[in-house]
């Protein structure tokens, strides 16, 4: 059972963000006085947490952890992870591409703010801890922010 739950909250976050998450780069792109299309869509969505993709830049959702109500109807919590990637050239980017990534992350938060059960999808996404961080390859840095969810999901046993 709660495999099954896990994959739902990992789905349900996933199938929100790809339908939703443009709609908010261009509301970003507004805010902040850039082009249309100024901030490059994700090349991939993908539904793990693979470090050493490529694509740039991409989405990863993944689990990290899950827990279990102790009642008859039984509240699955499962931790999911968003993280959003992006990878700059070294010395003639490693800046800008740390504010593209931070504008990326904007546009993810008002898109997962937009609609707390993700369409109906789940019971409540709740905002967890948030993470930043670089890592430096050969000529690029891969720069990485990643928002911690809380998917509040519902089974009666």
């Amino acid at each position: 059972m709660s495999a099954r739950l896990v994959d739902l909250a990992v789905d349900a976050v996933a199938d929100y963000v790809e339908s939703n998450y443009t709609t908010y780069l261009r509301i970003v792109e507004t805010e902040v006085g850039l082009a249309s299309d100024a901030l490059t869509d994700p090349k991939a969505y993908v539904r793990a947490d693979l470090p050493f993709d490529n694509r740039n830049p991409r989405i990863a959702i993944f689990e990290e952890d899950w827990d279990f109500g102790e009642d008859d109807n039984v509240d699955i919590h499962a931790e999911v992870g968003v993280a959003i990637v992006w990878s700059s050239i070294h010395d003639a980017g490693d800046e800008e591409g740390e504010l593209i990534a931070r504008r990326n992350l904007t546009a993810l938060i008002k898109c997962l703010w937009a609609d707390r059960t993700l369409g109906g999808t789940v019971k409540s996404v709740l905002f967890r801890d948030g993470f930043s961080g670089a890592v430096s390859e050969e000529e690029r840095t891969r720069h990485i922010f990643k928002q911690d969810l809380g998917i509040l999901l519902q089974e009666t046993m």
